[in-house]
């Protein structure tokens, strides 16, 4: 309850992870060292942890009967398991070299596998390196392998078979690897070559069938295009399914993949949510959704079975995903003044402004561009 969560938590900010069992949540205080682990949906407190000032949680995992919390200390981290019968148990301590983040001490970059509890990976002094998580201790770390770059950044897929490292500017390629060190990297990249930009926020899809990376290429005088690249994840095999460029301007807020019915969803700092099918034409406009509210609003979450999408912000709009999204097609001019179905609803047409109607076939769940019947600008006749 909220009472009871105030008298736990200490700031009116708190952070919620939810185990893969779907029997408990964990929470914590976004700016105070304090977690704690909940049984659901009984709500009962099953147990706290309190960290020592200066430390900060940096990550939580999940293994079938407990919850892992990675905690960045002087120099280091910790990693304490959290039983779900109460009990706790400090798994050991890492040593890293440190540096300076926004004025800020602490490990450059850590991650953790989400849902298996088996793996800690950290970049230091551009090397990638991967620590198992054994039942009662951590095991000695060892090195995947280096990445150069001046800002190198990692990721696990949620089931921890693959950690994805890449530099955020300057060097556009991911590299992959398998946590157990059995094969060498694979090498992903964008196949238009682009050179010049950065790279935002990039992670695995929450079922680790998709992996996807949003950027920003320098495009000259225009300034940055923005863009995501996705790939379907089947085995060892990255396929790059398409990229998608999202117009001009800075980073998005925040991105997040729809595994189960395709979708790209991003979410604006003009708190306007866009949402692309993965199999939209290139070029295709995006859905567009407001909340009707001026607050900020921030990382769209996916249930994992494609029924719902939530979006925290101000409030909280939750949304059913019962039926497919609505498709916004891209007309053959600016603007489309005037559109009319047929009585059987097989096809529709759509007319702009200079002369020209488009038919759009409506036999299956996508509906492909028709045929453009316009007037012949020589002969003033329709064809």
């Amino acid at each position: 309850s909220d009472t009871l969560l105030a008298r736990v938590h200490e700031t009116g900010t708190i952070l919620v992870d939810a185990g893969p069992r779907s029997d408990a949540v964990l929470t914590r205080d976004r700016n105070v060292p304090h977690a704690a682990l909940w049984a659901v949906p009984e709500g009962q407190l099953v147990a706290e942890v309190r960290y020592n000032d200066g430390e900060q949680i940096r990550g939580v995992s999940w293994s079938e009967n407990r919850a892992l919390i990675l905690a960045s200390e002087a120099g280091g981290a910790i990693v304490e398991a959290v039983n779900f019968d109460g009990t706790q148990e400090r798994l050991g301590s890492l040593r890293f070299d440190v540096g300076a983040i926004d004025n800020n001490t602490y490990i450059v970059r850590t991650a953790m596998d989400a849902f298996t509890g088996r793996w800690i990976g950290f970049v230091e002094n551009n090397e990638v390196w991967v620590v198992e998580i054994e039942h009662h201790r951590l095991s000695e770390p060892r090195l995947l392998g280096p990445h150069e770059g001046s800002f190198v950044d990692i990721v696990f897929d949620p089931m921890g078979r693959y950690l994805a490292s890449t530099n955020w500017y300057g060097d556009p390629r991911f590299r992959v690897w398998d946590p157990t060190g059995a094969s060498p990297p694979s090498v992903l990249e964008d196949p238009a070559g682009m050179t010049d930009g950065w790279v935002g926020d990039f992670r695995f899809s929450a079922d680790g069938s998709y992996f996807h990376a949003g950027f920003g290429e320098r495009v000259q005088p225009e300034g940055w295009q923005k863009g995501l690249w996705l790939w379907s994840v089947a085995g060892d095999d990255f396929r790059l399914l398409r990229r998608f460029d999202l117009g001009k301007g800075g980073p998005a807020v925040w991105e997040a993949i729809d595994p189960v019915r395709g979708h790209v969803v991003r979410v604006d700092w003009d708190r306007m949510i866009r949402i692309w099918p993965f199999d939209a034409p290139a070029g295709a406009e995006p859905l567009m959704v407001g909340r009707g509210e001026n607050g900020q609003q921030m990382w769209p979450i996916f249930d994992p079975a494609g029924r719902w999408i939530a979006i925290p912000g101000q409030g909280l709009a939750l949304w059913p995903l019962g039926r497919p999204y609505p498709r916004v097609l891209r007309h053959a001019v600016q603007s489309v003044i005037s559109v009319a179905f047929a009585p059987d609803g097989s096809w529709f047409a759509s007319a702009g402004g200079i002369e020209c109607v488009r038919i759009w076939p409506l036999g299956g769940p996508i509906p492909k561009p028709g045929r453009v019947v316009g007037k012949d600008l020589a002969s003033g006749k329709f064809a």
